[in-house]
């Protein structure tokens, strides 16, 4: 696994967790979405690309870079998001923050140089 990637063997963005057993989640249908956080701490969101606003359990309304509705089983799923360029990446680091139901619920980083 690298953490570390030259902005200009950028082509596209692949991110991919595994969901933890939760004994107090619901098995239904969720929403889960994906904020990419730039250096400079601004969230990446395109409409054009999927991205838009959500609200966090605590009222705060936050950007988005991507989502998709997933069937939840709670059964160890894993999840992939990819996300072609949309942008040139610059230097720096990039956070990668997972929310579903109002709640982050993981989050990764990565640098570029």
């Amino acid at each position: 696994l690298k953490d570390e990637y030259k902005a200009k063997t950028i082509d596209r963005l692949k991110i991919a967790f595994t969901l933890a057993d939760n004994k107090a989640a619901k098995k239904d249908s969720k929403r889960f979405y994906v904020r990419l956080i730039l250096p400079s701490g601004d969230v990446f969101s395109d409409k054009n690309n999927g991205g838009g606003t959500t609200m966090l359990e605590n009222g705060n309304e936050v950007k988005y870079t991507m989502s998709q509705n997933v069937a939840f089983t709670n059964s160890g799923q894993k999840l992939e998001f990819t996300m072609l360029k949309g942008f040139n990446y610059t230097e720096g680091n990039y956070i990668i923050e997972v929310v579903c139901e109002g709640n982050i619920i993981g989050s990764g980083f990565f640098n570029v140089k």
